[in-house]
């Protein structure tokens, strides 16, 4: 398929905007296999919690079982050791990242199911965001519904930040950041968060959206026009902001936007229904995680 792109700066216009929104993360909750990947998640994570003066909780789950087929269960002995690597483990990421000492936190480690327990925490602890790894193979690679990332993309009702396997190791705030909109209903809430982030940061904003086939020149048309109103009207903000209106393979469109604009933040919207959340857009959502070399920020459409 040919790509096509229509690309402009926002400019200040008559009509209704959407409003900015002051944006502070609180309590953040950091999630941990201590994989290589998790190691790069707690960097985000402490950056964020930094900025914003949020808490951080860092959570670790043991798990019940010996292992996957479920045979022997684990011993009190067993547990006691596992819970004291982890919390070593948790003592060496904040011995390996500049700065983080200053960061209020408190750790959590249980065991049982993750899927199960990261929701039941992240309630109790009134999470505005998670932050986790992904190392980019079996689950939300192949969509398999075991991914401990993958089912918090679409089951949690907060912001879940993933750091896939490409992402760079260095991280000095977002300076640029991507929106990708499908421009439904459901994307006033990720486009509330790209907005608010990019202002909180002084950073690049960019929207793009992926117009499907057909009467390409409308769409593009009415794509520009409904973008328009989702920036708010501040001044600042839209002097930062341009929209590229693109067609082709959704999820080779975003990051060839991604890359030249030195996007460091991707901020994806995750629905129900839509564009993002059935099995083709869980196929660009995947792709993108597991290609792009910063941080995606997913956010669900709506509040439960």
């Amino acid at each position: 398929m040919t790509t096509k792109e229509t690309t402009r700066m926002a400019h200040e216009s008559a009509g209704i905007h959407l409003r900015t929104t002051p944006l502070h993360f609180r309590r953040i909750l950091f999630t941990t296999d201590f994989s290589s990947h998790a190691l790069l998640a707690f960097k985000f994570a402490a950056q964020l919690s930094k900025h914003f003066g949020s808490k951080l909780y860092m959570m670790h789950v043991i798990s019940s079982m010996f292992n996957a087929t479920g045979r022997g269960v684990i011993t009190p002995l067993l547990r006691e050791v596992e819970v004291k690597h982890a919390q070593e483990e948790l003592s060496h990421y904040f011995a390996r990242t500049y700065g983080s000492e200053s960061i209020e936190r408190e750790e959590i480690i249980v065991s049982g199911i993750p899927k199960d327990l990261i929701p039941k925490i992240a309630v109790e602890k009134q999470i505005d965001l998670v932050v986790m790894g992904s190392h980019g193979r079996g689950g939300i690679g192949k969509l398999a519904l075991g991914s401990v990332a993958e089912w918090a993309l679409r089951h949690l009702h907060c912001p879940v930040l993933v750091c896939g396997p490409h992402c760079k190791r260095s991280y000095h705030g977002p300076g640029s950041i991507m929106l990708a909109t499908n421009l439904s209903f459901g994307a006033l809430r990720p486009a509330q968060y790209a907005s608010a982030m990019a202002d909180e940061f002084h950073a690049q904003l960019t929207v793009v959206h992926i117009a499907a086939n057909g009467e390409i020149d409308l769409q593009r048309r009415r794509a520009l026009k409904a973008i328009d109103e989702l920036i708010p009207a501040t001044p600042e903000l839209r002097k930062r902001a341009r929209y590229s209106i693109r067609s082709g393979n959704p999820s080779s469109e975003l990051l060839r936007v991604a890359r030249p604009q030195k996007v460091n933040l991707i901020v994806i919207g995750v629905e129900e229904r839509g564009t993002m959340a059935d099995h083709a857009p869980w196929a660009t959502i995947s792709k993108v995680i597991r290609e792009a070399s910063c941080p995606v920020l997913a956010v669900q459409s709506h509040i439960a």
